[in-house]
């Protein structure tokens, strides 16, 4: 039976990975900065109506158009007004104007939306808009053809934002690869979308909440968790990956969390298994079970294992 603080900490631990599972990502980068600047003339999408445009605002938190930002892959790209009609390449930024309240200015989607519990619980509109495709196989003539005003695609899709600039269609690539990288993206997404002040309030309550769980945790056994990829039982998060954040700010010890010479390196050797310990026993149980055998696995087998780092 679970004790009354362990209850509240599951009601704590729940609350805060039901806002922060909008953003869980599994990709590979790194940071970048987003200086903002004015009347820089680049990639831009052409203002219909400039005499609506408010440029005697005082309000810090509504964006002054025109805007030129630096997304996450080092490009600077201009908008001369609001974006009406949005198009997301990437369930990450997709999740993210949702909680903007974007959802309505979404034109496109990223493929297999129907697999994303918070677009059915959240914006059932996502599951019929027209999909662009997935990072391996993007389809930029259903992007452009739908006339976006901004597009959003992961870091690895540099050549389809590269082809639809060229076209005139401004195209913002995040890479939201731990808190401060989210952190930029919605920063970045939400001063071009002129929400900042949403924008604020989220992240405010993120760090409220991590806050609070570091406190709340700090007295707490760490177990440690070893985080089974989608594409194979033996791949799992690095420590330099999101996954691996979450899992600390959970109370959690992530197994994989071991040092590298790179952030990201592709392999994991024995030293999880050593680190994992236990863990290592249940991977290999899982193993035998799947495989369909019930003869024992030695030592020596557990050694030839072949761990990967996705």
């Amino acid at each position: 039976m679970k004790t009354k603080i362990q209850k509240q900490l599951t009601r704590y631990v729940s609350l805060l990975l039901a806002v922060l599972l909008l953003f869980v990502n599994s990709g590979c980068g790194t940071s970048s900065t987003m200086p903002i600047q004015n009347n820089t003339e680049t990639t831009s999408v052409e203002d219909v109506n400039p005499s609506t445009q408010d440029t005697t605002s005082t309000d810090l938190s509504e964006t002054a158009y025109p805007v030129t930002v630096t997304d996450q892959a080092g490009r600077e790209v201009t908008f001369t007004k609001e974006p009406e009609k949005i198009v997301s390449g990437y369930y990450i930024p997709s999740s993210l104007l949702i909680a903007l309240g974007l959802s309505d200015k979404v034109t496109g989607i990223e493929a297999k939306a129907d697999t994303r519990p918070i677009y059915k619980m959240a914006a059932p509109g996502f599951l019929e808009l027209p999909n662009v495709g997935t990072a391996k196989e993007f389809n930029l003539e259903t992007c452009a053809s739908l006339n976006p005003d901004l597009v959003i695609l992961p870091l690895k899709l540099k050549d389809a934002a590269q082809s639809l600039s060229e076209l005139n269609i401004p195209v913002l690539l995040v890479n939201p690869e731990n808190q401060e990288q989210l952190e930029e993206m919605i920063t970045l997404i939400a001063t071009v979308t002129n929400t900042k002040a949403k924008a604020d309030e989220l992240i405010s309550y993120i760090n409220e909440q991590s806050d609070m769980l570091a406190s709340k945790l700090a007295s707490v056994d760490k177990p440690t968790v070893y985080l089974a990829g989608n594409s194979s039982l033996l791949s799992t998060a690095g420590p330099s990956m999101y996954q691996s954040q979450m899992m600390e700010l959970a109370g959690a010890v992530n197994a994989a969390h071991v040092r590298y010479a790179r952030p990201h390196e592709k392999a994991i050797d024995q030293r999880v298994a050593d680190h994992a310990g236990a863990v290592k026993m249940t991977v290999v149980h899982r193993l035998r079970t799947l495989r369909n055998d019930s003869a024992p696995i030695g030592g020596d087998e557990t050694q030839n294992i072949p761990w990967k780092m996705f």
